[in-house]
C-alpha cells in the first residue's frame, strides 16, 4: 500500500512540474513586459520636478498667505507641510529664508511650553537673515 501512495507522490510531483514548466513559458514574456514598465515608470520625471530650484522657491512664497496673516505652525497651508512632498522639495523649502520668516505664535499662551519653544528656534534657524516676525511676538 504504501508503494502505490509513494507512486502515486511521484507522479503528481511529475504532473506539477509539467504545469510549473508551462506556467514559467507563460510567466516569461509578463515579467519582460513589467520590467519595461517599471524602467519607464523609474524614468519618468514630473514637470513639477524640473524646474529651477530658485522657480520652485518662488512659487512656495507664493503659497504663503498675504500680509498681514501669518502661515500655519502646521496643516495643508504650512510651510513645514512642504517638507514632507518629496526631498527635493524639502531641500528647496529648507533653502529658502523667507518661506521660515513669518510665523503664528503666540507666546503669551499658558500653554506655551518646551516643545513650541523649539518650534520656534527651527523656524528662527530657517528664517537665516531674514529674521522672523510673529503675530505673537
Amino acid at each position: 500500500m504504501a508503494s502505490s501512495t509513494l507512486a502515486a507522490a511521484r507522479a503528481r510531483i511529475s504532473q506539477l512540474d509539467i504545469e510549473i514548466e508551462k506556467l514559467q513559458r507563460l510567466m516569461d514574456p509578463l515579467l519582460a513586459e513589467r520590467e519595461k514598465c517599471s524602467q519607464t515608470v523609474a524614468d519618468f520625471k514630473y514637470p513639477v520636478l524640473t524646474l529651477p530650484p530658485e522657480i520652485t522657491s518662488e512659487i512656495f512664497l507664493q503659497f504663503l498667505p498675504s500680509y498681514p496673516e501669518r502661515p500655519n505652525v502646521i496643516g495643508p497651508q504650512s510651510p513645514p507641510f512642504l517638507l514632507q512632498i518629496c526631498r527635493q522639495w524639502r531641500d528647496v523649502a529648507l533653502a529658502t529664508p523667507a518661506l521660515w520668516s513669518t510665523v503664528d505664535l503666540f507666546l503669551d499662551n499658558p500653554r506655551y511650553d518646551a516643545q513650541q519653544k523649539d518650534l520656534l528656534e527651527r523656524w528662527l534657524r530657517r528664517s537665516g537673515n531674514c529674521g522672523l516676525h510673529s503675530a505673537g511676538v
